[in-house]
């Protein structure tokens, strides 16, 4: 029998270590990084046990009646130990399904963790899926670089790259997120958004895991010209904000910057380079000028599917 319990402060210790051992978990499930803003969104974290034992967290936040994978992460499937058994997986998810149908609840969204993310093989939780009745409702498509092994590069990009080698650019690891953040949201507000982060946030994250959050910049004579904030965990580099000013967008700042930050990786160790998705409401519509960017450095595609259970009264 599976026990399911809600997170609480209490168990924050028993939380984060769990991540730290899990074989599908990273730096974006600590406490730590989800808790940053909380004041936005409602936590309905559950920890799931078997006989005492923990066996799996499900990061979540509710809204209204309906449970989703927590909104303040990309993704934010179950979370699972190492020697994890598919049949306890199995009463695992029907046991959640028990949990948040017995309090109201109406339906529960589920953002599955992309495989490239995780530390091993973990796709127990999507059978379980299928079994109790998730149905797919979205899927949205993003972009991946296979640092050993990439796609070719488009004739476009390799252009524009072997132009940008040519200018005296320097690549460098800053703090200055005030300087980077603006150049993003000036790049945002012209398409009516803004970023999910402010400076000061992304600031406290920064110093709070330094390891895993890093911005790069590409400058020339001193002047900022681009940037990108990385998220680093496992085998992944992440580009979570990735902009040029209008000075760098004149010379490619952006190109070499990514062949930069690309080629340093590799050099690393780590196995794929994530440019994130290209797709809007939940995969319904495709931005082909962006997504052609991307598969332009030798990327491919990587889909970020959504299940959803409607629950009966």
């Amino acid at each position: 029998m599976i026990e399911v319990l809600p997170y609480q402060n209490s168990r924050k210790e028993e939380w984060d270590g769990f991540v730290r051992r899990s074989k599908n978990g990273n730096f974006l499930f600590y406490r730590d990084f989800m808790e940053y803003h909380a004041d936005r969104f409602t936590d309905a974290s559950v920890l799931l046990y078997k006989k005492g034992e923990l066996l799996a967290l499900l990061p979540a936040s509710v809204r209204g009646t309906k449970i989703l994978s927590h909104e303040g992460l990309t993704f934010g499937g179950m979370l699972l130990p190492p020697e994890t058994a598919s049949p306890d997986i199995l009463e695992a998810v029907a046991a959640f399904v028990r949990y948040f149908k017995s309090r109201g609840m109406t339906s529960i969204g589920y953002k599955a963790i992309p495989f490239v993310f995780n530390k091993n093989f973990s796709s127990e939780d999507l059978y379980a899926l299928s079994r109790a009745g998730f149905r797919l409702a979205g899927r949205s498509l993003s972009s991946v670089i296979l640092l050993n092994d990439p796609l070719p590069l488009s004739r476009d990009r390799r252009s524009r790259i072997n132009k940008s080698r040519k200018r005296r650019f320097s690549v460098e690891a800053s703090e200055n997120v005030a300087e980077f953040m603006d150049v993003v949201n000036t790049n945002l507000r012209s398409k009516g958004v803004t970023a999910v982060h402010s400076h000061n946030e992304l600031s406290r994250l920064m110093a709070r895991f330094p390891e895993n959050i890093q911005l790069y910049v590409a400058k020339q004579n001193g002047a900022l010209l681009a940037g990108a904030v990385l998220f680093l965990d496992n085998d992944y580099v992440h580009t979570q904000y990735l902009h040029a000013n209008a000075d760098g967008r004149k010379v490619d700042a952006v190109d070499h910057l990514v062949s930069t930050l690309v080629n340093r990786f590799r050099s690393k160790g780590k196995r794929f380079f994530s440019f994130g998705i290209s797709t809007e409401n939940n995969g319904a519509r495709l931005n082909d000028g962006l997504i052609r960017f991307k598969e332009g450095f030798g990327a491919g595609g990587l889909v970020h599917d959504y299940y959803v259970l409607e629950l009966s009264p």
